[in-house]
């Protein structure tokens, strides 16, 4: 089976039946086409399980006369971790499932053109909603997605710490607040309507890996919410400290900034989230 055969046989299992397809057809059938970008590493946020990775690394016999020069696709995978990964059929190696940023670096460093094509209409299977994937398996894509960004591991904990608390434990990003405007990861209150406005704008939909986004921007002064001061007090103790419970706490006060603090419980979910994916401190 050549690479798109096996893309194809992976989405047909997920609800999308597109029959066989070349993998440069694959790419024009796409609902969604992405180019023009120069890595395919530096796009790891942007993707999300069921999206297609074309790759053309320069002329082949085969390829000769295509609009695109694509030669290979794979197709991005959730584990049971709740980590992306990138499932592909290589000459001579067959199947393989291999963490997303290892084989995308590997495609940056052979590529000449770069293309992500997306398919909106796909099952439950692969678009799961937030209602349907348990809490740990979120709070375990949460935690992938805030190290895709570059964030340390206390700096992971002590984001999930918050979230852990702000969600009462279920990581659901489209969970409302009741006879409140509070909203998601981060019970967007006051920030809702600036939240939104910043979906419009980058052309995002709502999900869990967008407001991360949001909070990124909004602490890298990306997007303009807080005094710089704050800003620089809560990046330095993101990027520097070691101390999950000590980044749970300045991101409280100055991301957060909630009515009711609840800092213990931030801490001791911090604390319990580090020990449960990197091992104890002590």
């Amino acid at each position: 089976m050549d690479c798109s055969g096996g893309v194809c046989e992976v989405l047909k299992a997920k609800g999308l039946d597109l029959g066989y397809a070349d993998s440069e057809s694959l790419f024009k059938k796409s609902d969604e086409r992405f180019g023009k970008f120069a890595s395919f590493v530096e796009m790891i946020p942007e993707l999300r399980e069921g999206d297609l990775i074309f790759l053309d690394s320069g002329p082949k016999k085969f390829d000769k006369g295509r609009e695109y020069g694509i030669d290979h696709v794979g197709v991005v995978v959730e584990d049971n971790d709740g980590s992306l990964k990138l499932f592909q059929f290589q000459s001579g190696e067959g199947a393989t499932l291999k963490p997303l940023n290892q084989a995308l670096s590997r495609y940056d460093a052979i590529a000449r053109n770069r293309y992500i094509g997306r398919f909106n209409a796909l099952t439950p299977a692969v678009k799961e909603t937030a209602n349907n994937i348990e809490p740990s398996k979120r709070e375990a894509s949460a935690k992938s997605y805030l190290e895709s960004k570059g964030y340390s591991p206390a700096a992971v904990a002590g984001i999930l710490g918050n979230i852990a608390t702000e969600t009462g434990g279920t990581f659901d990003h489209t969970l409302k607040q009741k006879n409140s405007n509070g909203y998601g990861l981060f019970q967007f209150d006051f920030m809702r309507k600036y939240y939104e406005d910043y979906l419009k704008e980058n052309e995002k939909t709502d999900s869990y890996q967008a407001q991360i986004d949001y909070m990124d921007d909004v602490i890298n002064g990306r997007v303009s919410m807080m005094s710089t001061e704050k800003r620089k007090t809560l990046l330095n103790v993101l990027q520097k400290s070691n101390d999950p419970e000590e980044i749970a706490r300045v991101f409280m006060e100055i991301f957060e900034n909630p009515g009711v603090p609840h800092l213990e419980r931030r801490t001791k979910a911090a604390k319990e989230i580090y020990t449960r994916y990197y091992g104890d401190r002590s």
